[in-house]
């Protein structure tokens, strides 16, 4: 009899083990569950798996770094090149009564004439500036500047006001925070009118400066493209009727700013004093610096501190600025030469031989600029050579375009290659000055160079 394998058993234990390896798979996704559950819960984060790298974008070129002409001239004379003018004629009606309306809407159109003046100046700031030339001197009588080479692009703005306020000018402090927002700093301030009405023709009377009317002249700067805010402050003195002197206001307001790190830089009016902040104030620790304000009777005060050992940091008419570095500073004094006199070379051949240095010009009150200030040391010096160019600007009318043209008179053309030669030879620009002449269609203006 042949013997049947007995399968049950097997197929018994077969299926059992199936079972329990389907248990244990259902158990074990339940606690993987679980856990993923309780992780997102504990706020930890789960890698997610790397993403392919995405081909990068190619980068915009750098902007190629200024690199000023090797062979460009040391200084640039910049004037106005011309304006608009619609109202020229060759020859005016012969009706009185149209001549009259022209000289009307001649009248209307000044303002606009003048203002495109000032623009075409202001063009021609900047044209220089892209090309790697900053703003050195500029005068408004005529409106003429020198801009000396330079390493970096500089742009150029400007903004006129206009006020009948002795002691502010209240439209500069609207428009400056807005410049210097933008990144502009003042770089020149001039007075370019004023009409003041003087009680009993009495110039020196405390009212001479209260019924004036003004308008002054702004002109602004910054390195190319850096809009980066630019910081500054006033100082004021606001007089009343009893006290029209802020020598000693203005003189605290003055060392508590410089405390700060704010050096005053341009004088607006005799009240008032614009500060800005500069990293290296003449090489001098400001914590070492004494400053005076003086008001008034500016030259005779200027003297009297300058035999103290003061110098002078600012001055504009009617008011002065002056420091002083601990008590270390030699006594000195200032003489101020006018341009208009008969004998201004002569005297300028003696301040050289005295060892005079020049230091700025002191504008008149109406904001001519036909005084020098040259400083006289009390100790032996290196002598100074100076020289001056006079240069004339002359106004033509094209009346086919209705435009006046503005350029150098044929001798000034010639005395600007006089110029180069001279500054070939080490003569340096100090100054541009005003010998206060005006002719018709010629406006004049010299300049001052120092070896």
């Amino acid at each position: 009899m042949t013997t049947q394998p007995n399968t049950s058993g097997n197929n018994m234990s077969t299926k059992i083990d199936f079972r329990i390896r389907a248990a244990l798979l259902f158990l074990l996704v339940v606690l993987l569950m679980a856990h993923s559950k309780v992780s997102a819960q504990s706020g930890r984060v789960i890698p997610k798996p790397p993403t392919p790298p995405v081909e990068s974008r190619a980068q915009p070129e750098a902007k190629p770094k200024f690199i000023p002409d090797p062979n460009a001239d040391k200084y640039k004379i910049i004037f106005a090149t011309g304006y608009e003018d619609k109202l020229l004629y060759k020859e005016l009606p012969k009706d009185k009564k149209q001549r009259k309306e022209i000289e009307r809407e001649r009248e209307e159109d000044a303002e606009r004439r003048s203002k495109a003046y000032r623009a075409s100046l202001v063009d021609q700031l900047n044209r220089a500036g892209e090309e790697g030339y900053r703003l050195f001197s500029i005068v408004s009588y005529p409106f003429i500047a020198i801009m000396k080479k330079d390493e970096i692009q500089y742009e150029y703005a400007w903004f006129r006001t206009t006020s009948s306020c002795f002691f502010a000018r209240s439209e500069f402090e609207e428009e400056y925070p807005k410049l210097a927002e933008q990144g502009f700093s003042l770089a020149d301030h001039m007075i370019s009118g004023a009409y003041c009405e003087v009680p009993d023709g009495d110039e020196n009377s405390a009212l001479a400066t209260q019924n004036c009317s003004y308008s002054d002249l702004f002109i602004l700067e910054r390195v190319k493209g850096d809009d980066r805010p630019k910081q500054f402050s006033f100082i004021r003195h606001i007089p009343s009727w009893g006290a029209l002197k802020g020598e000693s206001v203005l003189t605290v307001q003055a060392n508590d700013a410089l405390v700060e790190g704010l050096y005053p830089t341009h004088a607006i009016c005799k009240h008032e004093v614009v500060l800005h902040r500069r990293a290296n104030i003449n090489k001098l620790s400001t914590d070492k610096i004494d400053m005076k304000v003086v008001t008034g009777n500016v030259e005779k005060k200027v003297n009297q501190l300058a035999q103290q050992g003061y110098r002078i940091a600012v001055i504009q008419s009617e008011i002065a600025i002056m420091f002083r570095e601990g008590n270390t500073t030699a006594p000195t004094g200032y003489f101020g030469l006018s341009a208009k006199k008969k004998d201004f070379e002569q005297q300028l051949t003696v301040l050289q031989d005295k060892g005079a240095i020049y230091r700025m010009t002191y504008p008149a009150r109406d904001g001519v600029e036909d005084k020098l200030i040259f400083e006289l040391p009390s100790t032996n010096v290196k002598h100074r050579e100076y020289k001056v160019l006079n240069l004339e600007l002359q106004r033509m009318e094209n009346v086919e375009e209705k435009r006046v043209e503005i350029d150098l008179t044929l001798p000034s053309k010639e005395k600007v290659k006089l110029f180069k030669q001279l500054v070939n030879e080490g003569f340096e620009v100090r100054d541009l000055f005003s010998p206060g002449i005006y002719r018709g269609d010629i406006d004049k203006v010299c300049l001052l160079l120092e070896r």
